[in-house]
């Protein structure tokens, strides 16, 4: 994608982000958690517009390029949770909340396979910013078409919270490697839960791919 094209983008979605935010400010019962969301993901975008404004013309890394989709994606989500809180709020009665259980659409296959989780994002330096990639291997212990299971302490990826996108690098047993991008579902002691983020057909077709090497591999 064109970078004026990207710049468009992170403007009309850190407007978006702005005005929502200060929707959520302004009501009580709104939940901290998805406001604290609004105002991360507002931060992000707004640094990354910076970083992408002063890379030179023709520089923009592979990393970068990465970041931007990421923190818009990030921003989406963001927002379509908070559109997702501000619907339950007008349905009378409400729905029931099914638990976790109950939600999943996709049959998983337990697997022991390591995978490493990657995340870019803008730290400032002084007056400026810089873009910094995190990672750490560890291994997976579930995967299905809808998400991945990955076992993480506390201290890997530290920053990373509900919303957050990553990529996840996977080397399945016996077959060729994947790289998929999730965005956080969950984050408890005992790991991270990720929900595959599928933008297109490619994005899509590793997926089942990569699915089915880890069926393979666990029904072996």
């Amino acid at each position: 994608m064109e970078r004026d094209q990207i710049k468009a983008d992170l403007r009309t979605v850190r407007d978006q982000l702005a005005f929502e935010g200060s929707r959520a400010r302004a009501q009580a019962q709104a939940p901290a958690a998805l406001g604290g969301r609004l105002g991360e993901a507002a931060d992000l975008v707004g640094r990354v517009f910076l970083l992408l404004s002063d890379a030179p013309a023709g520089g923009v890394s592979a990393a970068l390029d990465e970041l931007c989709a990421d923190a818009l994606a990030e921003a989406r989500l963001a927002l379509g949770d908070w559109e997702a809180w501000r619907a339950s709020q007008r349905q009378k009665p409400r729905a029931p909340v099914l638990p976790p259980a109950e939600r999943r659409q996709h049959q998983r296959h337990e697997t022991t396979a390591s995978v490493t989780i990657m995340r870019h994002t803008v730290s400032r330096e002084g007056v400026g910013v810089e873009l910094r990639t995190d990672s750490a291997s560890r291994p997976a212990r579930n995967v299905s078409l809808g998400g991945m299971f990955v076992a993480a302490g506390a201290a890997d990826l530290a920053g990373v919270g509900v919303g957050s996108v990553l990529h996840v690098s996977v080397a399945a047993p016996g077959s060729r490697s994947f790289r998929a991008r999730g965005a956080v579902m969950r984050r408890d002691p005992t790991g991270i839960a990720l929900r595959w983020i599928v933008e297109s057909a490619a994005d899509q077709q590793v997926i089942d791919a990569l699915n089915e090497a880890m069926r393979r591999a666990s029904s072996a």
